[in-house]
């Protein structure tokens, strides 16, 4: 996750690579990019609701020309 929509911003957080350990919600799409709050752990769909969560906002690339899109988000609830 970058601070700015480029791949030479500075990095604000690393996602983990395990979908199950975070939340992420989109905020903002400016061409491939995605401005986005991410949970650590995810809060969506917790019960109960995990106490101690970091978030973070930033910037991820959702797609690219060679593999086109990289970002999901499950729009129908829990």
């Amino acid at each position: 996750m970058r601070k700015a929509p480029s791949n030479e911003a500075p990095a604000v957080a690393n996602i983990p690579a395990d979908p199950n350990l975070y939340g992420i919600q989109p905020l903002l799409f400016r061409g491939d990019w995605a401005r986005v709050r991410v949970s650590l752990p995810s809060t969506y769909c917790a019960d109960p609701k995990p106490t101690r969560v970091k978030e973070y906002e930033g910037w991820v690339r959702w797609r690219g020309a060679k593999l086109g899109p990289a970002l999901w988000y499950y729009t129908r609830g829990c």
